[in-house]
């Protein structure tokens, strides 16, 4: 009887007890003692944990199946274990067999019989296999969340980092430490942290500094996956709980934070190309319906054969006889000069606005200090009250019930919570230094000729500063002044500086 011999030899512990000399051995003497032959040996270097890793054992199934191999009666192992440490493996092989009638499965080193009951033993000792590759499962997780705590990953580090060269097993977790690629990472966060690119231009950007795979650009689903990696700012996930790493970050925690609000707004803020081309892009609306205005450009070919693009951007309900058509960028940039004139004061007014908040902060502290000294009283005389009230409900010499003079030590202590409460807010008003008033609202009435000198890209910028919205119509530009330009605006025109409040507590 003929049959296929199956050798696995897969971890560093299992070749000190069944080697392949161990293995080959037994099966050698088992062929011998029964008189079987050996019809082929299938050796492999894996583990058993799946079927379709084990190019081996998936050709040896194949060839049961052949018509050249129909005297082969059995496969002979060294133990059930080395051919199945999981149920799905096991049916697998079960389901092999039936399929190749009278094909059996023999141990060089366990007796099982060829029956029902060998059925079943070989079953219970399949069974105890998987159970025991849980439990060497578990042993191992055990010893990682282990490393874990104590700040060293027990799993792959990402690019940027090496593990110092190990010199003995013991050595295994020894912290990772950053390489000659840490500066290219760095410089990839910083890219990204723009919101100016998109992950695949980022994945390009990589290529280009030299951050490859084997010299080939790596994916963009790599490189997004890189730029979520908790472990450039000292920390990995491991079985889905964070830990602190004692390795040294590469990025700092700004930085990686802001590429995770570029990333979860969708890649990229806007591109390059469009922030150029259309630098009012998300701050104009039409005048007449309120909807965001859309742009585009338009080649223009001059008669001496040169060219130029226009950029336009026209509302989304052009289509509708109430909004105006279409608006040239440049017509925009120039009226919206007139944004920056309520913001502009003379000297004159820059003077009276300072003489108008000195005399309000002069009225201010005069009154609060009015208000601290009465609530410096009442607080004096509510603390009295309440120790007289507290003796009196001791001796019993209260007036009327103890309910009713119980509610009145209550409201006494409410009141004083009150006046607590009044008095700290008093004492943590901040105070506006004129001075710096000043120098802020001068340095905001110079953005008119600031405005006037600066390029496109650094106009749409300075515009989305200064305005949340701007309406355009045909002849008509309406801003909608963003904080705290609105305060200045509008507070500046009427002269009313200093809004005031009840502050009576």
């Amino acid at each position: 009887m003929k049959l296929f011999r199956y050798i696995r030899v897969s971890t560093i512990d299992q070749t000190k007890g069944a080697s392949f000399e161990t293995q080959d051995e037994a099966g050698k003497i088992f062929c011998d003692r029964h008189g079987y032959i050996d019809a082929g040996k299938y050796i492999e270097h894996r583990s058993a944990k799946d079927h379709n890793a084990r190019d081996q054992f998936t050709k040896m199934c194949q060839d049961l199946e052949k018509r050249e191999y129909a005297d082969v009666a059995g496969v002979l192992v060294y133990d059930l274990a080395r051919i199945s440490r999981n149920r799905t493996d096991w049916a697998y092989l079960k389901e092999q067999a039936r399929n190749c009638a009278g094909v059996i499965i023999l141990s060089a080193t366990e007796t099982i019989s060829q029956d029902i009951h060998g059925d079943f033993q070989s079953d219970i000792k399949n069974a105890y296999s998987v159970y025991e590759s849980g439990m060497n499962s578990t042993r191992v997780v055990a010893n990682m969340v282990k490393w874990a705590e104590r700040g060293i990953t027990p799993g792959s580090i990402p690019r940027g980092y090496q593990r110092p060269r190990l010199t003995t097993a013991r050595e295994r977790g020894r912290i990772p430490e950053p390489n000659k690629d840490a500066p290219l990472i760095e410089k990839l966060f910083k890219r990204a942290s723009t919101g100016l690119y998109n992950v695949s231009q980022l994945a390009e950007y990589a290529a280009d500094i030299g951050l490859t795979l084997r010299g080939k650009m790596h994916h963009r689903q790599t490189i997004g996956r890189l730029l979520k990696n908790p472990f450039y700012i000292g920390k990995f996930v491991f079985r889905g709980t964070v830990y602190i790493g004692l390795h040294t970050p590469i990025i700092s925690n700004d930085l990686f934070y802001a590429v995770q609000d570029v990333l979860n707004e969708g890649g990229r803020k806007q591109s390059k190309g469009n922030v150029d081309a259309f630098p009012l892009r998300g701050l104009v609306s039409c005048f007449d319906c309120g909807e965001a205005m859309t742009s585009y450009r338009v080649k223009k070919t001059y008669k001496r054969g040169h060219s130029d693009l226009w950029t336009y951007y026209t509302c989304y309900k052009k289509n509708s006889n109430k909004c105006s058509k279409t608006h040239r960028q440049s017509r925009i940039f120039a009226e919206a000069q007139s944004i920056f004139t309520p913001l502009k004061f003379t000297d004159i007014e820059l003077s009276k606005i300072g003489t108008q908040v000195d005399h309000y902060l002069n009225e201010r502290s005069a009154s609060s200090k009015r208000d601290k000294s009465r609530l410096l009283l009442k607080e004096e005389e509510l603390h009295e009250l309440i120790t007289k009230g507290v003796r009196r409900l001791t001796l019993g010499t209260f007036p009327g019930s103890e309910d009713s003079y119980l509610k009145q030590l209550k409201a006494w202590e409410h009141e004083l919570d009150a006046v607590k409460t009044n008095l700290s807010a008093l004492n943590n008003e901040q105070t506006v230094n004129t001075d710096e008033l000043k120098v802020v609202l001068e340095l905001i009435s110079d953005l008119g000729s600031t405005y006037a000198g600066l390029n496109r890209l650094e106009k749409g910028r300075l515009l989305k500063i200064v305005c949340s919205n701007l309406l355009v119509g045909d002849g008509k530009l309406e801003p909608i002044y963003a904080e705290p330009f609105d305060a200045v605006a509008n507070r500046g025109r009427s002269q009313n500086w200093c809004a005031r409040k009840d502050s009576n507590p």
